[in-house]
């Protein structure tokens, strides 16, 4: 007999799970069957849910997965025409420069074509073999035999080469600014690659302006790098950033003399409402291959 004073004996009858008439009356809690059922129940409900949810055309989780975008690694590079700082020319040096940044879209300064002070060869051609990229030429004068200009090297598609002649005055050395469209996967960008004048700043506002005037009206993103002879903080910089987002302002970036880099004259910017996104900033140490350090910019494209 048990402390309270119950017998189990007298009871045994409902303890015998031989008594029909009490067959579930010894469990405690939910019934066996019913749980076994209502687990199976819900089981099949939601192997059911699952099918459903990948039959309808089997995209409900794919296109919840965000879509990696586009990106773009970009140099500016004024090559100094491969003379470095050795009084050595070489164009592989400079084009191992340009490969070990992993760059896809490469704007060139200072580029000889076929000059007599460059023996005769075409350095943006070369540049272009060596690296596995395609080229466009943008002359700015014709020079000792040749021509001297600005170039463009990418990985990717590369079309509609353009060039435009910046204003100058009288006596002052031509400048350009070469347009091409690059086209990257399904989708197409303008890139524009340029050379501002050295010797006043007036040249160089009136070459802002020209451009701003050529891409008022731009409907595509877009990209502007090149030498641009002035500093950051300076009215051409400040002009510039009306239209165009420079992803390393506040940041220090100098670029020239390539030895001793003191002052950032060299500039990747991308135009307002593009969607870009920066994702870093980088000056090349590079004290030989040419006066001027490569600046390379990494950027984010959205699709």
């Amino acid at each position: 007999m048990l402390s309270d004073g119950w017998n189990p004996a007298a009871h045994a009858e409902w303890l015998s799970p031989a008594s029909p008439s009490h067959e579930f009356s010894y469990c405690v809690g939910p019934k066996p069957f019913y749980a076994v059922f209502m687990k199976s129940f819900i089981s099949h409900v939601l192997a059911l849910f699952v099918l459903a949810l990948f039959s309808a055309g089997g995209t409900a989780l794919s296109e919840s997965r965000p879509v990696a975008p586009d990106r773009l690694t970009i140099l500016t590079y004024n090559i100094h025409r491969a003379l470095g700082n050795d009084g050595k020319l070489d164009v592989p040096r400079i084009a191992e420069v340009i490969r070990k940044t992993g760059s896809d879209i490469v704007a060139l300064q200072e580029v000889d074509v076929k000059t007599k002070r460059s023996m005769r060869m075409d350095l943006a051609a070369e540049l272009g073999k060596l690296l596995e990229m395609k080229v466009a030429f943008g002359p700015a004068l014709n020079l000792a035999g040749g021509q001297y200009g600005v170039a463009v090297l990418t990985k990717h598609e590369l079309s509609n080469p353009t060039t435009h002649k910046l204003p100058k005055s009288k006596g002052k050395e031509q400048r350009v600014l070469l347009e091409t469209t690059i086209t990257v996967g399904s989708r197409s960008l303008r890139f524009y690659c340029t050379h501002f004048d050295h010797t006043s700043e007036r040249e160089r506002l009136g070459q802002v302006k020209a451009i701003a005037d050529l891409t008022k009206n731009l409907d595509v993103p877009a990209l502007l790098a090149g030498d641009l002879n002035a500093g950051p903080g300076s009215r051409v910089l400040r002009e510039l950033e009306k239209d165009w987002i420079n992803p390393g302002k506040g940041k220090r970036l100098p670029t020239f003399p390539a030895q001793r880099p003191g002052v950032q004259i060299d500039f990747i910017l991308f135009r307002d409402g593009n969607g870009f996104r920066p994702v870093s900033n980088e000056v090349i140490r590079e004290p030989v291959a040419s006066d001027h350090a490569p600046l390379k910019t990494v950027l984010d494209w959205p699709k």
